[in-house]
């Protein structure tokens, strides 16, 4: 009896485990042409004590402005790594690299370049 639970646990523990059977890739979760990507201009509001095991709620603030619009786009349509972003008020510029999303640059208002 004690042999065939021995031997049930060694395969069990012999077998692979996964948490997450896919992997964040450009191709399953980059953006895509009509996308909608929503930003909102709140009130800024301390989050309090960081670290482990914190939630944050920010659900409860009002918008500051219900008409705040971003627009995000690729501004070379030979490079999707790059993707700009146009706020009223300034233009980012973000680049995708593996799973990670970097910020690369800025432009405030007066300036008619780049994007």
């Amino acid at each position: 009896m004690n042999r065939k639970i021995l031997l049930f646990l060694l395969a069990a523990l012999s077998l692979p485990i996964y948490s997450q059977n896919f992997r964040i890739t450009a191709e399953n979760n980059a953006f895509t042409v009509g996308d909608l990507v929503v930003k909102q201009q709140v009130e800024y509001k301390d989050a309090g004590t960081y670290g482990l095991g914190k939630t944050w709620d920010f659900s409860f603030l009002q918008p500051i402005n219900e008409e705040y619009e971003v627009n995000y786009f690729y501004p070379d349509s030979t490079d999707f790594s790059l993707i700009c972003g146009q706020e009223p008020d300034a233009r980012y510029y973000f680049r995708l690299r593996n799973d990670s999303l970097f910020s690369v640059g800025f432009d405030p208002p007066q300036q008619e370049q780049g994007c």
